[in-house]
């Protein structure tokens, strides 16, 4: 199972400035937060740019005015950091030149987005999902009946592949489509370049879609190659690796023999991966007291962020990071390309599973853990 997160955030800057230039302008309140800058980040795949647009500091009343130029639609991200997705309060679809946003950052839900129908769709969606990863974690707190939880974790998680499906169905705007896709940590690669590709009938004037459907279209030949490479290594002992802890401490990923460990390769940046979280921490607190644990290893390049990250993502195992970002030898000797990736080893340290996330890894893990 591999997804997707190689859409806008992979990306080198490049200038923007050309003939058919138009400026977008984001105004707007923020209630409730405690920060002085606020950012307005761009990520366009067919333009191939990643880069902070523009930033502005918040007035005492909390109004702000942001302006970038643009030639075409794609996306966009209002944020308090410059180093974490972590900072993210708002994802934004240039559709129109003018959008309103009230933000609150006590309570995001209720954000209100006016003047971009793409942005509010964008938005609804965004907490739609939250909301069903909400009801998970409030679940798994609960001290009920077995049968009763497992029967409303099945319907929940049934609820949120429903809300991808009509999601995908009804989408309206070609970008609002792509970052669907990318949510969805489940999906597979041959998968989403099938409904990618479906989508551009729906949308063929969209020069982001049609990018990312070439990015797909690698995706799908690199994982090929991986998966070769990950059906050679089940059956064999995962080697030993020495990274230090968030403390700094050098923690050898060998040492957690006895149990049944799920080795997770995620990073701050990664928006599927911080989608994944919650399922693993939901998995996590269901499974910790019979013989299974985690192992978080950050390919982040920042430690500021990734510990942010950590503390957002109310992450309970052990974390590891040597800020080699895709260089990490572990990563490089796993052939991580993409991310989230994962690895399931048994308690002898024999790997079981490679990539397996959602359902699939909840199912693996009722299979095990019997």
């Amino acid at each position: 199972m591999k997804l997707l997160f190689i859409v806008w955030m992979s990306m080198i800057p490049l200038s923007i400035l050309g003939q058919n230039n138009k400026t977008f302008t984001v105004t707007g309140t923020i209630k409730n937060h405690k920060d002085k800058i606020i950012y307005l980040k761009e990520n366009s795949l067919e333009k191939n740019i990643n880069r902070f647009a523009d930033s502005c500091t918040i007035k005492s009343d909390g109004s702000f005015t942001l302006k970038t130029l643009y030639t075409d639609e794609h996306l966009f991200s209002l944020t308090l950091s410059k180093n974490s997705k972590a900072g993210r309060v708002c994802m934004l679809v240039n559709d129109t030149e003018n959008i309103n946003v009230q933000l609150n950052m006590s309570n995001p839900a209720e954000n209100e987005i006016r003047g971009s129908v793409a942005s509010k769709d964008l938005q609804d969606y965004i907490v739609k999902r939250e909301g069903y990863y909400t009801q998970l974690e409030k679940l798994e707190a609960q001290k009920n009946d077995p049968d009763k939880l497992k029967t409303k974790r099945e319907q929940l998680f049934s609820n949120l592949n429903i809300q991808y499906t009509n999601a995908i169905a009804d989408v309206s705007n070609a970008t609002v489509a792509i970052y669907i896709l990318s949510s969805n940590p489940e999906l597979q690669w041959e998968d989403a370049l099938a409904t990618a590709t479906g989508l551009l009938k729906k949308f063929p004037d969209s020069k982001e879609l049609a990018s990312y459907i070439g990015s797909l279209e690698k995706g799908v030949e690199k994982e090929k190659e991986l998966i070769k490479f990950n059906k050679d290594l089940m059956g064999k002992k995962a080697p030993d690796f020495i990274l230090p802890d968030m403390e700094g401490k050098k923690v050898s990923t060998g040492s957690f023999k006895g149990k049944y460990t799920l080795v997770d390769f995620w990073a701050s940046w990664c928006g599927p991966c911080r989608m994944e979280n919650k399922n693993v921490r939901v998995l996590y607190e269901q499974y910790k007291n019979k013989g299974f644990t985690v192992v978080g290893v950050s390919l982040d390049e920042n430690k500021k962020a990734w510990l942010k990250a950590v503390r957002q993502d109310k992450l309970p195992w052990i974390q590891l990071c040597d800020f080699k970002h895709f260089s990490s030898e572990i990563a490089t000797f796993y052939k991580i390309n993409f991310l989230p990736s994962n690895l399931l080893l048994a308690p002898d340290g024999t790997i079981v599973a490679v990539n397996i996330f959602g359902d699939v890894l909840k199912n693996k893990l009722n299979e095990v853990m019997r």
